[in-house]
């Protein structure tokens, strides 16, 4: 009877250490999988974010260089024909408004289309946004990205 129970104690205290074990092993396997689904998502999560700053990061009525392929906007502005738009109810001169886009990477809205002025004439509301035209030395009107006014 002592073998038996001894032999009982035995294989009892060996299901102990291989459920013990099986446990372990399950909670290393739970941790290691969280930890790359996680990885998996924080990197997704960033090249998102990246790639939405990358297409437009705007500001002060900007709009996306024409090579914007992107037409989703970050959240708060409005993409029309390509461009993103942000109008903003920071008051300040030209100079001031086109460093805060260029410090976005961006720069003031590029009207060069009909259908951009008539966008940017409905959305302004009661608010007179400055845009990206200005007089170059030379005294000929320019955009802020270099290219040469020419009327609509």
């Amino acid at each position: 009877m002592e073998k038996t129970n001894s032999h009982s104690e035995k294989v009892q205290c060996c299901n102990l250490i291989e459920n013990g074990g099986k446990s372990a092993y399950l909670r290393f396997l739970r941790r290691w999988i969280r930890i790359v689904v996680e990885a998996a998502l924080l990197i997704s999560l960033i090249v998102m974010a990246f790639k939405t700053q990358q297409s437009c990061p705007l500001y002060n009525a900007a709009s996306c260089p024409m090579n914007c392929s992107t037409p989703s906007c970050l959240d708060g502005w409005i993409g029309y024909r390509g461009k993103c738009y942000y109008f903003s109810e920071a008051e300040g001169n030209w100079t001031y408004s086109q460093s805060h886009c260029s410090a976005l990477g961006a720069s003031l809205a590029v009207i060069d289309s009909r259908q951009d002025l008539d966008f940017v004439l409905r959305y302004k509301g009661t608010t007179d946004p400055w845009i990206g035209l200005r007089r170059g030395s030379d005294h000929h009107w320019k955009w802020a990205d270099g290219t040469k006014f020419s009327n609509l």
